[in-house]
């Protein structure tokens, strides 16, 4: 019986090592495994989010290309073609405009029968002090700062674009 108590102890050591070391290194690869599995849905997440992104989009690209088509079509039926039309550019930059002008300024930017006008680029900014007057001009091509401020009566104008008026009607 002492033989066995004798070399009990050190293989049950021995035994508790190795239950130790396996156990370390089981938990070492579970802790990776969740590490790698963490990432792995989080690309998921990503992935799905995504996915209904452009979902969204390919739908609004859809009806883009029906309601050009649709227009393209009724551009053939009508028999104008583009040299049936007349091209004005406009070209506003930094222009100073009193607000209570900016409804009729954007009502001649509407279309209309026999008139289309396409903008490229469209700014309004609200003038709150006399420092941001110091680009802005006036239609005759004066500087504005060199008018006199009054704040909330004037805005900040940029519109470009091109009026498309047909030649025949």
């Amino acid at each position: 019986m002492i033989f066995i108590a004798r070399y009990l102890n050190p293989l049950l050591a021995f035994l508790g090592a190795v239950a130790l070391a396996l156990s370390a290194y089981t938990a070492v690869n579970a802790f990776a495994e969740h590490a790698r599995l963490t990432a792995e849905l989080e690309q998921q997440r990503t992935l799905r989010a995504d996915r209904e992104l452009y979902a969204g989009r390919f739908q609004e690209w859809q009806e883009y290309v029906f309601e050009a088509r649709e227009f393209v079509a009724a551009a053939e039926a009508s028999g104008l073609r583009p040299e049936d039309w007349t091209r004005y550019e406009v070209d506003l930059r930094r222009r100073l405009v009193e607000l209570r002008e900016l409804d009729s300024l954007l009502e001649q930017a509407r279309a209309g029968s026999g008139y289309y006008f396409r903008p490229r680029e469209f700014e309004l900014t609200a003038v709150h002090d006399a420092e941001q007057l110091r680009d802005a001009q006036l239609p005759d091509g004066t500087r504005a700062r060199d008018v006199g401020f009054q704040p909330g009566r004037y805005g900040i104008l940029t519109l470009r674009g091109e009026y498309l008026v047909t030649r025949r009607q």
